[in-house]
């Protein structure tokens, strides 16, 4: 699972570190009792809870820390954040913080992690690659999207453009249902091949060209065109040969399949969506431009 590691875990990992050290200047600069003698009020043990334990808890549990770990340190949150808990001394609270944080220091060297050092890595963890409007109108394919993206940072080409291809079936699919395709009832639409699809959207679009001319159906001529002519520039080249594993490709082979699919997503964006399909015929002026 590819996380923003960095950032979020080393900043709750350095909140704990600035408290252990806080805990120290708090209670024995100028002080004459000594750390186990100097008791914490429930104010203060409130605050440690809430700005060095609960960001550090939160971010262990998501990475999949060891089971144990993660209790131990929300067992410390909760006797922390209780006001009728044990009375606490400096000195437990400072033992307490330094044995989480050694804890943790060993538990990260059982884990592996990636620094992404990549000309590419403007597309990592980006939920709207597509744009916008992708983005809004086709909510099962942003993991996709998403997917494909964190593939390109990484530098994992093929698997780009497997996603994007799984993308681009999201996009087929919204388009048959705008045009009401149909087969036969022993194969449902979801289980039609791309090339059962594609035989009855060429139809629909020769049938758009027998509607009565207007600009309207110019307008509709020129948005289904368009997005099929975009389809087949990815379809043939890429779909067939990364479904059945007869080649692999290389960074700019992706990088073409990724604008491809863009485009074809974006242009079905300016009419469609899941749920969301235009008239069977367009009529009136309200076709003439994306609104």
């Amino acid at each position: 699972m590819i996380e923003h590691f960095a950032l979020q875990f080393c900043e709750a990992y350095a909140k704990l570190a600035r408290h252990i050290d806080a805990v120290l200047l708090r209670e024995t600069e100028d002080r004459p009792k000594q750390l186990k003698d100097r008791e914490l009020g429930d104010g203060y043990k409130r605050f440690v809870a809430q700005e060095a334990i609960a960001p550090i808890m939160s971010e262990i549990e998501r990475l999949g820390f060891d089971a144990e770990l993660v209790g131990r340190v929300k067992r410390l949150f909760a006797r922390l954040a209780d006001p009728n808990s044990r009375s606490w001394t400096a000195e437990l609270l400072l033992d307490s913080l330094t044995e989480i944080r050694r804890a943790i220091g060993l538990e990260l060297q059982k884990h592996k992690f990636a620094h992404l050092h990549s000309p590419n890595g403007q597309y990592f963890e980006q939920e709207r690659l597509f744009g916008d409007e992708v983005y809004k109108k086709f909510k099962s394919a942003r993991q996709e999207i998403r997917d494909a993206g964190n593939c390109l940072a990484v530098s994992l080409p093929t698997a780009s453009v497997f996603y994007l291809m799984r993308v681009a079936e999201h996009g087929l699919r919204t388009l048959a249902y705008d045009r009401r395709i149909k087969l036969s009832k022993s194969k449902p639409i979801e289980l039609a091949t791309w090339n059962d699809i594609i035989k009855k959207l060429e139809d629909a679009e020769q049938e758009i060209q027998g509607y009565p001319k207007t600009l309207a159906r110019e307008a509709q001529f020129e948005f289904y065109h368009g997005a099929m002519m975009e389809f087949k520039r990815f379809k043939n080249k890429f779909r067939n040969s990364v479904m059945h594993c007869r080649r692999t490709f290389d960074e700019p082979e992706a990088q073409s399949t990724f604008n491809h699919v863009k485009a074809f997503m974006s242009i079905l964006s300016e009419r469609i969506g899941e749920g969301e399909r235009a008239p069977k015929i367009w009529k009136g002026f309200k076709w003439l431009k994306v609104t």
